[in-house]
């Protein structure tokens, strides 16, 4: 009798602790400090890039900006411009997206031979088809008659997929 005297105090006291873990207040400056250690960010601040001449949109966070691949020079962001390389030079995330060359063949056969390669395999994300490589670790996609390439820079695996789920998940084709 005493054994289950105890394990109903037990089950009482277990119970009793899951229910003051679940209702007590949270801590918003705690989730706002995890937040930041891992990774995350508050998207209030972000920027749009419309690229009239390729046709797209995508969103990054302000601290990132436009620099010359040649000389790393920052540069003004003109949407426009038939490629862009875009980074955050403190946490040395970044992305690029070009125009591919596409070898003299057309755009449909340039895409349809990225997807039969054995190395590659479908992508959808915010309604868009991407083909990525997995050799390069390029994202490929067909916007308005243009094949572009998406290549993505971080130091970790944890960073490149932050970084490329940032634009593949912004990513959007205008006309």
């Amino acid at each position: 009798m005493k054994k289950w005297i105890l394990l109903v105090i037990v089950l009482i006291l277990i119970g009793g602790f899951a229910y003051w873990q679940m209702n007590k207040p949270v801590d918003e400056e705690a989730v706002d400090d995890i937040n930041k250690s891992s990774g995350h960010t508050e998207t209030a601040d972000w920027q749009d890039y419309t690229n009239v001449v390729l046709g797209y949109k995508i969103t990054f966070p302000a601290t990132f900006k436009a620099y010359s691949e040649m000389t790393g020079d920052e540069l003004e962001l003109k949407n426009d411009a038939k490629s862009i390389f875009m980074s955050d030079k403190d946490s040395a995330t970044g992305f690029m997206i070009s125009q591919s060359s596409t070898g003299g063949d057309n755009i449909t056969q340039a895409f349809a031979e990225q997807m039969n390669r054995s190395d590659t395999e479908d992508i959808y994300a915010n309604d868009n088809h991407f083909i990525y490589d997995q050799s390069t670790r390029h994202y490929f996609i067909v916007v308005n008659d243009n094949l572009l390439v998406i290549q993505f820079l971080a130091n970790t695996d944890d960073d490149w997929q932050y970084i490329s789920n940032l634009v593949l998940d912004s990513f959007t084709i205008v006309d």
